[in-house]
């Protein structure tokens, strides 16, 4: 069942980025790229990519496999959202903390390094909170 909805989500993927190939709009990658990270954080958060080929590279990486992509499906879908919502014209402030929401998905997902030196109790804090916690907009 999962190889399906991971088959589903990349076809998907690959639809749209075709679709970016004849109007080149940069919506088309953000969407692209947030539904092909959906579809790793699934395969790797149910554990079945570990057994497939390629994807049994990321085996030593364990749960980093799946929430580096939740992370930075977090910071796309930021994006995302501030593209469709043409919110650079209707609202530049919430433009601004759209963009700021993606940084943090960024630093948030390299923020896993952290856990190397004994600090993955404080990230993993910051991320609950981060991905619990939406910013309130006006």
């Amino acid at each position: 069942m999962i190889a399906l909805s991971f088959g589903a989500l990349m076809a998907m993927a690959l639809a749209v980025l075709f679709v970016w190939f004849v109007l080149s709009d940069k919506l088309f990658i953000h969407y692209a790229l947030l539904i092909s990270l959906q579809a790793m954080y699934v395969v790797y958060f149910t554990g079945q990519g570990f057994a497939w080929p390629v994807l049994s590279y990321a085996l030593p990486l364990t749960s980093y496999a799946w929430n580096v992509p939740a992370a930075l499906s977090g910071a796309v879908a930021s994006l995302f959202v501030r593209e469709i919502a043409d919110l650079r014209h209707f609202s530049p402030r919430v433009y601004r903390i759209f963009g700021w929401l993606a940084g943090v998905y960024v630093v948030l997902a390299f923020a896993n390094l952290a856990d190397f030196i004994g600090l993955g109790v404080v990230v993993a804090a910051i991320g609950n909170l981060v991905f619990s916690a939406p910013p309130s907009l006006p």
